[in-house]
């Protein structure tokens, strides 16, 4: 069953997914730029691939609702997801966040939603934001830097996003920094995410706190247990 279009035209209308590591933050975007409806949820990845594709487009149609926009009647889908990964393609070669490898996630959204869909690495996705609208706007280069349950790079080089040789420019979360560091979701040691994402720090914070480490957290949080890993990385200044 199709969902009812409302009073507002969806022709010109986009559908935006953003699927990180910890969240999934989705909006519909209307012809002047504006968010008209938007909301976020946990990722769960550990459920697979395909079940975090169908809470993305049950997310996509309730906001559509809400917008009273048809999600078949949408312009496309923007989804920006951590690589890497092969856009032209559609497909998310290898994303150690979430745990996927090749994912053809594009030809799934477009299957169930029924309109076009582009993917796009997320720190790349950011990097076009700001030079776009944010502190890159007018600059011919720029490198943006994302530190979140991951690490990532995007390059913008000429006013534009650049991807590199093989796609895989600004990919910096896995760049081997400390070769006996500790172990990485990519399966390598001592990377740069494995050191300093938020998850990275969440985890040293842990360890500091179950050996009896003196530290600023308690007194931040009131117990151990429940400080987020942006509390921790607060404390740890």
């Amino acid at each position: 069953m199709e969902d009812d279009p409302g009073d507002r035209s969806g022709e010109t209308c986009i559908g935006a997914l953003d699927i990180g590591g910890t969240k999934i933050l989705a909006g519909i975007i209307d012809p002047s730029g504006k968010i008209v409806a938007r909301r976020s949820i946990g990722t769960l990845a550990e459920r697979g691939a395909e079940d975090v594709v169908a809470r993305c487009v049950s997310l996509l149609r309730e906001l559509a609702r809400e917008a009273q926009v048809a999600v078949e009647m949408l312009a496309g889908i923007g989804c920006s997801v951590p690589g890497p990964l092969d856009p032209e393609g559609g497909v998310v070669l290898f994303s150690p966040n979430l745990g996927w490898r090749n994912v053809p996630l594009a030809q799934w959204l477009r299957h169930q939603c029924g309109v076009p869909v582009e993917i796009e690495d997320d720190a790349r996705c950011a990097a076009s934001g700001e030079a776009r609208r944010g502190a890159a706007r007018g600059a011919a280069m720029a490198v943006y830097i994302t530190i979140s349950t991951g690490i990532g790079g995007g390059l913008i080089i000429n006013g534009r996003v650049y991807r590199g040789a093989h796609g895989f420019a600004g990919e910096i979360g896995h760049m081997t920094l400390e070769a006996n560091g500790p172990p990485c979701s990519c399966g390598n040691n001592g990377c740069f995410e494995s050191l300093a994402s938020g998850s990275a720090i969440a985890a040293r914070a842990r360890q500091a706190l179950l050996h009896g480490d003196e530290t600023t957290l308690d007194c931040r949080t009131g117990h151990s247990g429940g400080a987020s890993w942006r509390c921790r990385c607060h404390a740890y200044r």
